[in-house]
């Protein structure tokens, strides 16, 4: 084989392990950037559900509210016709 051709295969090869490296690489970095977002994504549906179950627990207390009032309301109105 000349030197041309020892040249040439260990040119290749070194291409050739570049190439390997660089696919293992760009794997590794993938799985890292997809784990990344998917606890990204958690810690936004975690804060998301925790803000939804406050603002429930404030709407069923608004509704309470509402009901007492209205209660009172039509209590006030019985209360004050049988005044007259």
């Amino acid at each position: 084989m000349s030197t041309l051709g020892k040249i040439l295969i260990k040119f290749s090869v070194s291409l050739v392990l570049i190439y390997q490296i660089a696919y293992i690489l760009n794997v590794y970095l993938t799985i890292k950037y997809k784990i990344e977002m998917m606890n990204a994504i958690e810690d936004i549906l975690t804060i998301t559900y925790d803000i939804t179950q406050i603002l429930s627990i404030f709407i069923i207390f608004d509704i309470l509210v509402i009901l007492i009032l209205l209660t009172y309301i039509k209590f006030i109105k019985k209360h004050k016709l049988d005044k007259l």
